[in-house]
This record gives C-alpha cells, structure tokens and sequence, in this order.
C-alpha cells in the first residue's frame, strides 16, 4: 500500500497493490481533503473497531496465538523529504489493544518487535493463556 498526500492538489493518493508483485495497482483512490494540510501523526497498525479509536469491539481470546496482519516494507516520508523505517526518531511506541473488560488484563492484540531493519512487524492476537494483569505475554 501506498498513501501519500499531495499538498498543492489538495488530495490524498491510496494505491494497493497486489501481494504477487505485480507493479500494477490493483486499487487507487483519491480523497480530496484540501490544500494546506499539516499531518502531525502517522499511525501503522492493526484496527479491531469499525475507527482506530473505537473501544467497542467483541473479543473471544483464541486457544493459541493467531497472527492477525503482517507488515513489511513500512517507510515514512516527512515533508522535507525524510524517508526511515519505523527505527527512527519520529516513533515514539507501540500500541496494544486491551478491552479492559477484566481489570487490565483482557488482551487483545500485541505487535512483535521491529525486523527487517524496523521495516516490518506482526499483530497477533493473545490467547487467555497469554493475558496477565500488566501487559500480554507476546507470541
């Protein structure tokens, strides 16, 4: 996938490509937001909601750990023209999902660690057996 926003058009670009390799596009979108924008925040990452900041989803911990999505090739662009991986300055940490049913330790999902030189990572979603009162125990 690719998203980028084009400030003088006004518009950002979604482009999905296939996962065999093939260079041409299997999905392009624009969405006009306007010229001028200033995104502040990026964010990479598994959604369980119908938003990012949606709360309310249901939750059945699975029996072993599932891998819910992978990411790979993640790169960030910034304005002035700043290309990095997820290893670099602007990441600050990663997120992981409690539905904090059961006093903090319904655990939905953890990322794993950065690999591919902070290029890539998984979200998997914990297992009962995983779930502790401070933080899941990771795959």
């Amino acid at each position: 996938m690719s998203f980028s926003y084009n400030q003088a058009q006004g518009y950002l670009d979604f482009v999905i490509y296939p996962f065999n390799g093939d260079e041409t596009p299997a999905f392009v979108a624009l969405y006009t937001i306007g010229t001028g924008e200033s995104f502040t925040q990026a964010r990479v990452g598994t959604d369980f909601g119908s938003t990012p900041w949606n709360g309310s989803y249901s939750y059945r911990p699975p029996a072993q750990p599932v891998k819910a999505a992978v990411y790979s090739d993640v790169a960030l662009t910034s304005y002035t023209g700043h290309t990095s991986t997820l290893w670099s300055w602007w990441v600050h940490h990663k997120l992981l999902a409690n539905t904090e049913q059961q006093s903090g330790s319904d655990w939905v999902a953890v990322p794993t660690d950065l690999t591919d030189g902070g290029a890539s990572f998984q979200t998997w979603f914990v297992p009962q057996s995983g779930q502790g009162p401070d933080r899941p125990i990771r795959p």
